[in-house]
């Protein structure tokens, strides 16, 4: 029998609906309650779901050029080449995923790509530098 669930997105507190059938998850001892808790809307999960695969995508880069560096490698311009090179691709992405998510005009700098190469060990901190400093930016500044 289906019921009418209403949650908050874990993310952007937006209040939703669905219809579901939670008898079956009942009797197979799931906490609907705590699953209901757990809930994001479509926006928020696709947004948090690519931004999870771009930064793992991003760790792996920074992986092999740190690899590459400690091993003075004889291919080390040419890693260092190919490595930048993906690396702008993907935070050109992810830069467009989050000002699209935050509503604000797209924003990306050399600098970004600069950053993590002088440091790939650090990338994460960079990462979330950038993204904090998206969602501060004040909501007069919303593109839609």
């Amino acid at each position: 029998m289906n019921q009418e669930i209403t949650y908050t997105c874990r993310f952007c507190k937006t209040t939703r609906t669905f219809e579901a059938d939670t008898e079956g998850a009942i009797k197979l001892g799931m906490n609907v309650g705590l699953w209901i808790k757990n809930l994001c809307c479509e926006r928020c999960g696709n947004y948090h779901w690519e931004k999870k695969k771009t930064i793992w995508k991003i760790s792996k880069l920074c992986g092999v050029l740190a690899i590459a560096r400690n091993q003075c490698s004889e291919d080390l311009k040419d890693v260092e080449k190919v490595v930048d090179e993906r690396l702008t691709v993907l935070t050109k992405k992810l830069a467009h995923l989050v000002c699209d998510y935050h509503f604000v005009q797209r924003t990306w700098d050399r600098e970004f790509v600069d950053s993590i190469m002088q440091c790939p060990d650090k990338f994460y901190a960079v990462i979330k530098v950038y993204v904090k400093g998206i969602s501060e930016i004040p909501r007069e500044n919303i593109v839609i």
